[in-house]
């Protein structure tokens, strides 16, 4: 399997035809057009000496065809597999683990096409004895994006952004309407329907009074129109037999371009309205909705969701609850959850328990067993009797950790020793710190030593994490070699080392974190956390040069950045970056702007889309509201 990925228009699909020509010109060729199309194909069986083309191949993998794919690999051929992705669709492909990123990066070839000619091939364009390629080259500086520039991009956006007439300026509404519709998530094709409905509120005022009847239509022709050797609506049929088309597609430059010029654009009511009206893909659905209260639009949010929630994958489903845990949205919760019983995820539990979704949470984890957050949430909540149930009817190695914590936090010492004396490392590692804090050094510091010996023998579900509150009274009674030792044993726990680390800052010993980070780094570096947390102690201790060279060298600096220009104050370089679209500059400047209080400009950028700006804005209402019951009361 081989895909080729590229920016729009750089000839990703015509090298590949023009391989396919070269090296098999006597097999068939299969083009299914839809991931459902892919997945019965497969069923079928394809035969050997078969070209299978995946064009726009973001259209086709989704998690049950990335895994059919990678059977056809692994089974007998030979059968060639050929595909086109942008780069953008390839690096959110491999985020996350996935049946699709395993297959992408174990069983494909990737072949990076450039947007840009080099040096040497624009040399050689300039002699070249196309005129077309000389022109392309002189109109697009120093050979940047002369595939694109042949193919008409760039005067199909003067078209678009220019409008002379007002038949034009129909046809713009209606494109801006499809353009903002893709880069939100709908994937499907664009109706008539839905264009006729979004359009009027791109619109200007002068342009909607005593419009022409048909001003649809003309604005149609006008955005189907093949003007530039490209046009920006491309009618589509999926349909059998001939008809008109189901529906029209974007051009991909056109599309491109809108991702970048229209990020932060506002989007009118007529829009939202005509998504809520056509949009039927459930996951299409999901993606607006998403989008919808990001941009603090509840009430279209709530509608697309909630028709797509009967149909969904519990992966679209668990992404939702996120949104709308965030967004304080018990009612559209509850529908979620009952509608989708096959949400596994726990990630948003804590969230939607702040939120005081707490009866929601506790019966989808009651439904779905997931047994030691069901008895965490139901003990915070003083629900003792209840968790202690859940733990009775349950097995596994949470339960001597989860009573252990219980009882050192309730401050029941005799519970503690008789679970130590039943084996528990973790009741003995209380009891140690118990020792320390009431003066028993001695004890305390044998029975640790006794337990780190046995702790790297352990397996790691059962490995003991050292509290804060330890390590300051190790580094407090000297014993700084085994505070560092206990945190260091269970190298794949992060919140070891960073309690760790806090307990040195509050002895005014930065110096020695430094030293034990930078001594976890030699054995492990591949823990941006870790990376992270070095680069905060170094900018503490006034070290911006090797902060600096760190960051660069590990690959860290889109995240820590930005915190940085935070702590200066530096708002104005924070914004460029946010707008820019870095997500951990957006996250840093919403909490900044929520800090100084500067909630008009945080609501402007929430309704142009900025996620992190629009959940600070919901923090807020829930905190004016909370002290307006609390002065009625």
């Amino acid at each position: 399997m081989v895909v080729l990925t590229g920016e729009s228009s750089t000839g990703k699909t015509r090298a590949l035809y023009e391989a396919v020509l070269r090296h098999f010109a006597d097999w068939p060729v299969v083009y299914p057009r839809t991931a459902e199309d892919l997945l019965v194909l497969l069923e079928r069986g394809v035969p050997a000496r078969t070209v299978l083309w995946l064009n726009e191949t973001q259209n086709h993998l989704t998690e049950e065809a990335a895994a059919a794919l990678r059977g056809l690999l692994e089974g007998p051929g030979p059968v060639v597999v050929l595909g086109t992705l942008w780069p953008e669709y390839w690096a959110r492909f491999v985020a996350e683990p996935s049946h699709v990123r395993s297959l992408l990066q174990h069983k494909v070839s990737r072949v990076r096409v450039a947007s840009s000619f080099s040096a040497e091939l624009v040399a050689a364009a300039r002699g070249s004895d196309d005129p077309r390629l000389r022109r392309a080259v002189a109109a697009s500086g120093e050979g940047r994006k002369v595939i694109q520039t042949m193919s008409g991009g760039p005067m199909l956006v003067e078209c678009y952004e220019h409008p002379d007439t007002p038949d034009d300026r129909y046809a713009t509404a209606i494109v801006t309407a499809a353009l903002d519709a893709r880069r939100l998530g709908h994937r499907a094709l664009l109706t008539s329907g839905f264009l006729v409905d979004a359009a009027p509120g791109y619109l200007s005022d002068e342009d909607r009074v005593d419009a022409p009847e048909d001003w649809f239509e003309r604005g149609m022709h006008v955005a189907a129109q093949d003007r530039t050797g490209i046009a920006a609506l491309l009618p589509k049929r999926i349909s059998a037999g001939v008809g008109p088309p189901d529906g029209y597609d974007i051009h991909d430059y056109l599309d491109q371009h809108a991702r970048t010029s229209r990020r932060w654009a506002l989007t009118p009511t007529s829009f939202w309205d005509a998504l809520v009206a056509h949009t039927t893909d459930p996951e299409d659905q999901f993606r607006l909705a998403r989008n919808a209260f990001h941009r603090l639009r509840h009430r279209h949010g709530s509608a697309l969701h909630r028709t797509a929630a009967a149909h969904s994958s519990a992966e679209s489903a668990a992404k939702m609850l996120d949104v709308l845990v965030d967004h304080r949205q018990a009612d559209d919760v509850a529908a979620l959850l009952a509608a989708n019983p096959h949400v596994h995820s726990t990630e948003w539990v804590g969230a939607a328990v702040r939120a005081g979704l707490v009866e929601e949470v506790v019966a989808w984890l009651r439904r779905n067993r997931k047994r030691e957050v069901l008895a965490t949430v139901l003990a915070d909540h003083g629900r003792w009797d209840e968790a202690l149930h859940v733990v009775r009817e349950s097995t596994g190695s949470w339960i001597d950790r989860w009573l252990a914590e219980r009882f050192a936090a309730a401050g029941n010492t005799e519970r503690l020793r008789w679970l130590a004396a039943a084996g528990s490392p973790h009741a003995a590692r209380h009891l140690a710190e118990d020792d320390l804090v009431n003066g028993r050094v001695e004890q305390g510091v044998i029975a640790l030593r006794s337990l780190l010996e046995k702790q790297i023998s352990m397996i790691p579900q059962t490995r003991l994490v050292g509290s804060m509150r330890l390590f300051e009274l190790l580094l407090d009674h000297g014993e700084e070699e085994l505070a560092v030792a206990l945190a260091v044993i269970p190298a794949e726990r992060f919140d070891a080392v960073h309690a760790l680390v806090d307990a040195f800052a509050g002895h005014g010993r930065r110096d020695r974190a430094i030293e034990a980070v930078r001594g976890l780094m030699a054995n492990d570096d591949r823990n941006p956390l870790r990376d992270l947390l070095l680069l905060e102690l170094l900018a503490a201790e006034g070290r911006w040069a090797e902060a600096l060279h760190l960051a660069r060298a590990t690959g860290t600096a889109a995240g820590w950045v930005p915190t940085h220009l935070a702590k200066v104050g530096n708002a104005a370089k924070l914004r460029e970056l946010a707008d820019g679209g870095s997500r951990p500059a957006q996250v840093v400047l919403a909490a900044l702007l929520a800090e100084r209080g500067q909630y008009a400009e945080l609501e402007d950028r929430a309704r142009r889309g900025d996620q992190y700006a629009a959940k600070r804005v919901v923090e807020r209402y829930d905190v004016v509201s909370e002290r307006s019951r609390s002065g009625s009361r």
